[in-house]
């Protein structure tokens, strides 16, 4: 009886300790929420015809419709150059519309 109640028990902590392990590793992927919503964002971005800046999490060339109803901060005429590390470099004095979804904020010079 005693053998039998140590197997019981044995099996007990192998599927305790699974379901834990599944647990853990579950909480881990969702976790991450902020890459598969920026893939999710891009892709959006892309099949509306807009283009996808990565580094920047904003969208180019969309509606402010759909900026809106996706969660961004729309920006009409964002300077073409608003990314360029050196601020002496000539800018071409156009608009950019463009949809932000990170939290930088760039300024209407072009700089941050």
């Amino acid at each position: 009886m005693l053998s039998k109640n140590r197997v019981s028990l044995c099996q007990l902590t192998t599927v305790l300790c699974l379901v834990l392990t599944l647990a853990i590793s579950t909480r881990g992927i969702a976790q991450e929420p902020g890459e598969s919503h920026a893939k999710q964002l891009a892709e959006a971005c892309k099949s509306n015809g807009g283009t996808w800046l990565e580094s920047y999490q904003e969208c180019e060339y969309v509606a402010p419709e759909w900026c809106a109803s996706t969660g961004g901060r729309f920006d009409e005429c964002a300077s073409a150059c608003r990314h360029n590390p050196e601020p002496a470099t000539v800018c071409t004095m156009q608009c950019v519309p463009v949809c932000v979804f990170s939290e930088k904020k760039t300024k209407p010079d072009g700089s941050h």
